[in-house]
């Protein structure tokens, strides 16, 4: 009896098969130089768009993604230019590369970036954060009374404090804590009865704010998982007290879309007509009294009308700026409101605003 593996029949089969296998192999290795080219352009766009290079740590191994701030590192004055470097920072730890934080050339600060930069890495827990100082001594200080360098290292945003009494150094929390505004309320310490109202909104807005961010990351949680949590800081100077404010959350505009789009599915050229309308338009709408699109549909929540009509037409507020998603809005004291569309997404919601002290 002749074996299997013996007959003509075996050995025609096991000549097919090799002649499978190397011509897999060889589609697998085309495919894999293509994978690795587009990896490369990918690399190469990246790095042309976020203007990053790479630097080595003297005690590490792998380099480093080394990100340029710019100089104006401002998220109001400075739009565009700041969210590209958030973009670039928010690309280059999706795709595992440790970073380098380049502030060398930075000569003004706003505490809204530095809220942006550490609810990125916040959220996604990483603590293993490496960079240099700004040259310019007044940013510097601004960097590190604001308790950047230390909100970014810390295992609880709770535990930072700033040197300096001026500065309600940068807190973040998951729900509205109305302990942390009970604090910033005794921080801004406004005592005559003209301020006592203003207190009242403080306190009002400030609550209204945190309470919103779980709304506003929506009851599904996050985007890609991440934890949603607030994040604040308060900076009194002699003319003024600016207040800053942000969420990690989808944003105002991309949980309307979705909670619109969700409730009406069956209609779909509700859906598409919604995908069409620009981020400033459902922005604006969200403050307005009305609180309906040009078509006629709420989809606006009741806490945002009231700050806009009772905090900042009255008055009580200036320079009030919000920025989602892909709109911006700067709001004068007389209401009227001046939208921008920007060019990169910002994740969640920035508030900002100032109270002019007489």
């Amino acid at each position: 009896m002749r074996k299997i593996y013996c007959t003509d029949k075996y050995k025609a089969y096991q000549k097919n098969r090799q002649k499978d296998e190397l011509l897999y192999s060889r589609r697998k290795h085309i495919a894999n130089n293509k994978y690795n080219q587009y990896i490369e352009k990918q690399r190469l766009a990246a790095k042309i768009k976020y203007k990053a290079s790479k630097v080595k740590c003297d005690d590490e191994k792998q380099n480093r993604v080394k990100l340029d701030a710019p100089a104006n590192f401002s998220l109001k004055e400075n739009t565009a230019e700041v969210l590209l470097f958030l973009s670039g920072l928010i690309h280059y730890i999706n795709t595992r590369q440790p970073i380098y934080l380049n502030l060398k050339d930075v000569n003004n600060v706003a505490v809204d970036t530095l809220l942006a930069i550490v609810a990125i890495f916040d959220a996604r827990n990483i603590r293993d954060v490496r960079g240099n100082y700004p040259d310019d001594r007044n940013a510097y200080r601004l960097i590190k009374d604001y308790g950047f360098f230390d909100a970014i290292h810390a295992k609880s945003i709770l535990d930072v404090h700033s040197m300096d009494r001026n500065i309600f150094s940068i807190k973040s929390g998951t729900k509205a804590d109305s302990g942390i505004v009970d604090e910033i309320v005794d921080f801004v310490n406004l005592d005559n009865i003209t301020y006592m109202i203003v207190k009242k909104m403080i306190y009002a807005t400030l609550l209204e704010i945190i309470g919103n961010a779980n709304e506003h990351a929506y009851s599904s949680g996050n985007i890609f998982g991440l934890k949603k949590n607030w994040y604040l800081c308060v900076h009194k100077t002699d003319s003024s007290i600016l207040f800053t404010v942000l969420d990690n959350g989808f944003g105002i505009v991309r949980t309307i879309k979705r909670k619109t789009s969700e409730r009406a599915k069956e209609i779909f050229s509700i859906v598409r007509y919604f995908d069409k309308i620009q981020d400033t338009d459902l922005l604006k709408a969200a403050f307005v009294e009305s609180g309906r699109s040009e078509s006629g549909h709420r989809y606006r929540g009741k806490g945002l009308p009231t700050i806009y009509r009772r905090s900042i037409v009255n008055g009580q507020f200036t320079d009030f700026t919000v920025i989602s998603n892909k709109a911006m809005l700067n709001i004068a004291m007389d209401g009227t409101i001046i939208p921008t569309n920007l060019t990169e997404s910002f994740n969640g919601t920035l508030f900002s605003w100032k109270i002019i002290l007489n």
